[in-house]
């Protein structure tokens, strides 16, 4: 039998897959009680999310293969992150497991991108989502498990690792529309991987993440040195003000904030096991840090470092990023 040519997995989801899209616009719910406008048509949907065959994935390729949106001459971003659905007073449903190191939470984890328009910040939707479960097991074992990760962090393959999903699901959603001039990923810390920086320079995107570990870095005169001593020794280009909001960990007060941006390349992390990957990325690097005068009592001052591959030589640009 020819295998189906299907985003679906089978041409005759599509139907189906069409009006549930439809219906989900037109009421604004998920519940497919109110999605259906007959008990037939709710069957339908319901068979539909629970066919083995529908994934997230395949819903998203189909969504946008129909209804692809035209990016001709727009530079997107693809904005990622990490979160959790937990489910509460519903948690005794199947085929869940927990929420991060609490066991008595159960849901899913997710990993979606969103499209974003690096011009103006309007927001096109859901480009790709990676949702995986893990298996409920005791803390201790947890525990033991991530210590046997950190033992082995570079002898596996970053395929093999769930840090992948940075990949993994930016690729999916420039896959699902292809049609942008430009792309740039956009992450927080836990996107700051060696070799996703490498991924982006080798397809010929762009990223923006914010950093998440010392480094070795070539500086501008091809001198080896650290990434933090390397941005310690740059002179600081322009401070600003900014009024910050009360969090959890701060009091809400005006921050004034010096920021310095310059080039450099990062080298390979000295025990990484892959040697097709390039011994070194060149990006430019943005840091904003609150100047001691204004920092409350003590509490920790702003400090974001970010990392680019967009070239970084004024400060427009360093304020654009």
């Amino acid at each position: 039998m020819a295998k189906s040519k299907s985003k679906l997995g089978d041409t005759r989801l599509e139907r189906v897959h069409g009006l549930l899209i439809y219906a989900m616009g037109q009421k604004m719910t998920v519940v497919l009680r109110q999605l259906g406008k007959t008990k037939t048509e709710e069957v339908a949907f319901g068979r539909f999310v629970n066919n083995p065959k529908v994934t997230p994935q395949g819903v998203l390729s189909q969504y946008h293969h129909v209804e692809p949106v035209d990016f001709t001459g727009k530079h997107i971003l693809v904005v990622q992150d990490s979160t959790s659905a937990a489910f509460g007073l519903h948690s005794n449903r199947n085929d869940l497991g927990y929420i991060g190191t609490n066991t008595n939470k159960t849901g899913f984890d997710m990993h979606p991108a969103i499209y974003m328009d690096a011009s103006d910040g309007a927001c096109y939707g859901l480009g790709a989502l990676k949702i995986w479960k893990r298996a409920i097991i005791e803390r201790e074992e947890e525990e033991k498990k991530k210590l046997e990760r950190r033992k082995k962090v570079w002898k596996t393959p970053f395929e093999d690792k769930e840090s992948y999903k940075w990949y993994s699901t930016a690729e999916q959603a420039i896959s699902n529309n292809e049609s942008a001039d430009r792309y740039t990923l956009v992450g927080d810390r836990e996107s700051d991987i060696y070799d996703l920086l490498v991924k982006c320079a080798t397809n010929g995107w762009d990223f923006l993440v914010r950093s998440r570990q010392q480094r070795k870095v070539l500086d501008s005169t091809d001198q080896m040195s650290s990434l933090y001593s390397t941005i310690d020794s740059w002179p600081v280009k322009t401070t600003y003000e900014l009024d910050l909001p009360r969090t959890e960990k701060r009091t809400a007060h005006k921050a004034t904030l010096e920021v310095k941006f310059g080039d450099l390349q990062i080298i390979k992390p000295r025990y990484h096991r892959d040697k097709t990957l390039l011994d070194k990325v060149p990006l430019y690097a943005v840091e904003v840090k609150e100047i001691d005068d204004t920092v409350v009592g003590n509490e920790k001052p702003i400090h974001w470092i970010l990392l680019t591959s967009h070239p970084v030589e004024n400060i427009e640009m360093a304020f654009t990023v």
